[in-house]
């Protein structure tokens, strides 16, 4: 899902729910191309940023492609461009409306997660090293024992 013009909402709204947002926090490292080039701080608070409207443009034409099924919109001015691409309202709360994309596939996963070997050595490699110098250690003072 992406926010929309929620503002410090779209935080309490992250905590309370167990998916991540497309575009995750500032401080994570961006896994979408798009994202890193934009220099646009979060897909929520695009609009306040000169190419903002174009990335959000962007990102709800390839809607399918990163997987995106649910938009959330808190910005009155961002309906209209989020019912263009193709989505259906659902549900609206007060000033929040809810959006569905109608050809959602699964692929947000697929898309959002790319797997590196070195994520896996990051957990791996210093357990192994502590491993080897507590056996060493310990050999080392039995071997100087005799």
């Amino acid at each position: 899902y992406i926010t929309l013009g929620l503002g410090t909402w779209s935080q309490e709204l992250s905590l309370k729910i167990t998916k991540p947002t497309l575009d995750g926090g500032y401080n994570t490292a961006r896994t979408l191309p798009i994202l890193v080039h934009s220099g646009v701080e979060s897909i929520d608070a695009a609009k306040a940023f000169p190419n903002g409207t174009f990335l959000i443009n962007v990102i709800l034409d390839q809607a399918e492609e990163y997987g995106i099924r649910w938009v959330i919109v808190g910005d009155k001015t961002l309906e209209t461009v989020v019912a263009e691409k193709g989505f259906r309202k659902v549900h609206e709360v007060d000033w929040v409306t809810i959006w569905e994309q109608e050809n959602y596939v699964k692929g947000f996963l697929r898309t959002y997660r790319v797997y590196d070997r070195r994520d896996l050595l990051w957990g791996i490699v210093p357990l192994t090293i502590l491993s080897l110098t507590v056996i060493l250690n310990i050999w080392y003072r039995l071997w100087r024992r005799k």
